[in-house]
């Protein structure tokens, strides 16, 4: 469902969104990286500034972390990348960890942020998402806001 909401962030989340032309070939296998013709691969390469008001249920404070991954192709999937954990700062930690993802199908991978708290045994516990087409990202910086509506 988070995977369909951020592909659907696309057309401003109205109407249909047409297949890639890629996958309107007859002879498109997801599974077979030769099958593409006429997609070049794409490199991102993201730097994780950092969050702020991170509130945890109940009490405490969060000790946030970022987990980033690349969803999409079979060959696309995996790529995960994990930022070192703020040890009680969910007010305003900051990270400036920079990772890089070299994706073979740029045409249906999205890229999925995944906020969470470390609890005092080491189990992570959501905090929030987030999910974007990655033909849709532009360079630059970017704040991704709460849905819920809180602050």
């Amino acid at each position: 469902m988070q995977l369909n909401e951020g592909k659907f962030k696309q057309n401003g989340k109205c109407g249909y969104i047409l297949q890639p032309e890629i996958m309107r070939h007859i002879d498109y296998d997801p599974f077979d990286k030769r099958t593409l013709v006429n997609v070049d691969p794409l490199t991102v390469t993201l730097t994780i500034i950092g969050a702020r008001h991170l509130v945890k249920s109940g009490r405490g404070i969060a000790s946030p972390f970022v987990e980033v991954e690349i969803c999409g192709a079979e060959f696309d999937n995996g790529n995960k990348y994990k930022t070192r954990t703020k040890v009680d700062n969910g007010f305003n930690p900051v990270w400036n960890d920079q990772c890089e993802f070299d994706i073979i199908n740029p045409e249906v991978a999205m890229i999925r942020f995944v906020v969470q708290d470390e609890d005092m045994f080491g189990d992570p516990n959501f905090l929030g998402q987030a999910s974007f087409p990655v033909k849709s990202i532009r360079p630059g910086k970017f704040l991704i806001r709460r849905l819920s509506g809180l602050i």
